[in-house]
This record gives structure tokens, sequence and C-alpha cells, in this order.
């Protein structure tokens, strides 16, 4: 379920933005482990992250969830020049 939330979200925003982006294996998280954990491995490293949290309901299947989705700072950089671009 992660793969086809994440793959599907990476690829639209992709498209739209007429950027590729690299995916990474989705990690799983449950409800008490905390975002802290997953940034670990980050924080000995000197570059940035942006994370951003899309929620997911799935009533008829009674799913609950929130997609976060961290980009690298060379992902960051080329988006704020599509974006930049496309506000023009």
């Amino acid at each position: 379920m992660s793969n086809i939330l994440f793959s599907a979200f990476i690829k639209g925003l992709g498209q739209q933005l007429d950027i590729c982006f690299g995916l990474g294996q989705p990690h799983l998280l449950s409800r008490p482990q905390h975002i802290e954990g997953l940034l670990a491995h980050h924080r000995q490293q000197t570059e940035q992250l942006l994370c951003i949290e899309i929620p997911y309901e799935l009533e008829q299947q009674n799913i609950n969830c929130n997609l976060l989705v961290l980009l690298t700072e060379d992902s960051v950089t080329r988006l704020e020049q599509r974006l930049s671009y496309l506000l023009e």
C-alpha cells in the first residue's frame, strides 16, 4: 500500500512539474513511532530535507494513514526552480 501511495504521489507531482524525482524505499511508521527516529540518519548529514505530509483515508477499506514525503536539497532546488518558472 505504501509503495502505491508514494509512487502515485511522486509520479503525479513529477509529471505536473516536469521533474524526474528519484525514489527511495518507503518506510512504514506505526502510530507510536515518531519522525525523529526516521530522521536520525539525516541528522548526521549536512543537507536539509523538505517534509510534505499528506493524509489519506479510504473509508471503504477502513484505512487511515499519513504519507510523509522527504525531499533532499537537490530535489528541493529543482522544485523551487520549476515553481518559480511556473509562477512567472
